[in-house]
């Protein structure tokens, strides 16, 4: 009995010992036309990715890492997307606020979708996929042994 109910206290403290940083979706993905000389027959799409952190991970070093090219589908036409990005100063930063949103960005080929020439029907619709994000978090270095450091060096 004793040592079911031991068992059952040290998980419950592992349990909340643990902390964790939740990445969810903020904003869907939302495709416009863009028309520059650089850009012609592109359509940009933007999504906002929302990190929820708590205190203790502050100071953690978390890296993005997209795929190249994902797929997208109304069930009847799927469609290619390349160049899944996110701002440079977000690949890899610290994480220093409980809630931080993160713009990214896709680029789809309108002339690949104008070429197959499909009927409107199978062209239509609302089109859903999944941009797989491979996500690291790193252990950053503490700001109280940084300071303490720097203190140890100016005396």
């Amino acid at each position: 009995m004793r040592k079911s109910i031991l068992t059952m206290i040290f998980l419950l403290i592992t349990t909340f010992s643990y902390s964790e940083i939740k990445v969810s979706v903020f904003e869907n993905m939302k495709f416009e036309n863009m028309n520059t000389k650089n850009m012609r027959n592109s359509i940009v799409g933007r999504g906002i990715l929302e990190i929820q952190a708590d205190e203790e991970d502050f100071g953690k070093i978390i890296e993005l890492t997209f795929v190249e090219k994902s797929l997208m589908t109304n069930g009847k036409n799927p469609v290619m997307i390349r160049k899944i990005e996110v701002e440079d100063k977000y690949k890899k930063f610290v994480l220093n606020s409980k809630i931080t949103h993160i713009e990214f960005t896709a680029v789809l080929n309108q002339r690949r979708i104008k070429a197959e020439s499909k009927p409107a029907d199978v062209v239509e619709g609302k089109y859903v996929g999944g941009i797989p994000i491979m996500i690291s978090v790193y252990k950053g270095e503490n700001t109280n042994e940084k300071q303490e450091a720097k203190n140890r060096v100016i005396k």
